[in-house]
């Protein structure tokens, strides 16, 4: 009954995907083109970082050629760097979002509008989150998945838990105690998955507060080693090397 449910509950969500629009909070040109372009889910998931994106700062810390770095974040001491290159409209964040998430992060926003730019670099619009992705998914008479022009269900299940992960992540960021329900989801869910698997369980999901915190000491952060990142997520295949300052 549960997976009947579900399985209606995802064909709901495809259909309304692929006939309705949501609401927009304010009808901007980034807005408008992530609406356009990404699913319901994801949309949510951006609208929610446009938000907070409004009530950060901005300041340009040094330029290196065709290369500018810039301190964004809430008021205090603790900022995220993002570097753009324009000679090629590349980006990217030491709080690394875009890596794990494959949408562009509250902090890159900012950077984009500050230097007018107005809607996403096509390049950060990646193809498994559109509603074109979704429409090369069916289902049989048995509600089972087919993938029609995708590589693998292993591509499919990974989308689906990213997608349920990162609603985790957004909304446990808000206050303190969301945080630590969210974190006690996450550590929990971890260890039951590992428990299925047989894999032994060697470190919980890693506190963003404590990382924020170590991450506040090191007072350079390296261009090549942030733009490398970005340029790993631009193929599709976000690069899972953390950067060496720790963010």
């Amino acid at each position: 009954m549960a997976l009947e449910t579900r399985r209606q509950t995802e064909v709901e969500e495809d259909f309304k995907s692929s006939q309705t629009l949501p609401s927009l909070v304010v009808p901007t040109l980034m807005l408008k083109q992530a609406l356009e372009r990404y699913t319901h889910v994801i949309f949510d998931l951006f609208s929610d970082e446009y938000k907070v994106h409004l009530m950060y700062t901005i300041e340009e810390r040094d330029v290196d050629g065709s290369i500018f770095r810039y301190e964004v974040g809430r008021e205090g001491p603790i900022k995220d760097i993002v570097m753009i290159d324009f000679s090629n409209i590349r980006v990217g964040c030491t709080c690394n979002k875009f890596e794990f998430t494959e949408i562009i992060c509250r902090y890159i926003m900012k950077v984009l509008y500050h230097r007018n730019i107005h809607e996403i670099p096509s390049k950060y619009i990646l193809a498994r989150w559109t509603k074109d992705a979704k429409a090369r998914i069916v289902r049989d008479e048995a509600s089972k998945t087919i993938l029609v022009n995708c590589n693998t269900s292993l591509s499919l299940r990974y989308n689906e838990l990213c997608a349920q992960a990162i609603k985790i992540t957004t909304k446990g960021t808000i206050i303190e105690e969301v945080h630590t329900v969210a974190m006690r989801v996450l550590n929990n869910g971890l260890k039951e998955v590992e428990l299925v698997t047989g894999l032994p369980h060697k470190d919980s999901v890693e506190n963003p507060k404590s990382t924020k915190a170590n991450a506040s000491q090191s007072n350079e952060v390296k261009v090549d080693e942030i733009l490398t990142v970005a340029q790993g997520c631009e193929r599709g295949h976000p690069s899972r090397t953390r950067l060496k300052s720790g963010l």
